[in-house]
């Protein structure tokens, strides 16, 4: 189940535009982030979730502090920065999740 929802989730990068933004909220060990990261690395993505010992997976995997919102009430996506946007603009081009509750 867990890569049948990997390549659903994979597959929506497709319809993102060249250069656009992506969350994964609830990003665990960042298997997702990953591997997105790596099949478009055109695209700004970030990473959030409520469980901070979850970043050191997800920086083993090479995904940047600068990329993470982690541990409440930081773990929020409302509260990531989105680097190379004007202040105040929160827009982005998908979120996808995968268990979050």
């Amino acid at each position: 189940m867990y890569h049948d929802a990997m390549n659903f989730h994979m597959k929506i990068l497709d319809r993102v535009p060249k250069d656009g933004v992506i969350i994964e909220a609830g990003g665990g060990t960042g298997n997702m982030t990953r591997k997105a990261m790596d099949l478009r690395p055109d695209l700004d993505i970030y990473m959030s979730d409520f469980n901070e010992a979850m970043a050191q997976h997800a920086m083993a995997k090479g995904i940047p502090e600068s990329k993470l919102s982690l541990g409440p009430p930081k773990g929020d996506i409302q509260s990531l920065h989105l680097s190379g946007k004007p202040a105040g603009d929160t827009s982005v081009d998908a979120i996808f999740s995968h268990s979050v509750l």
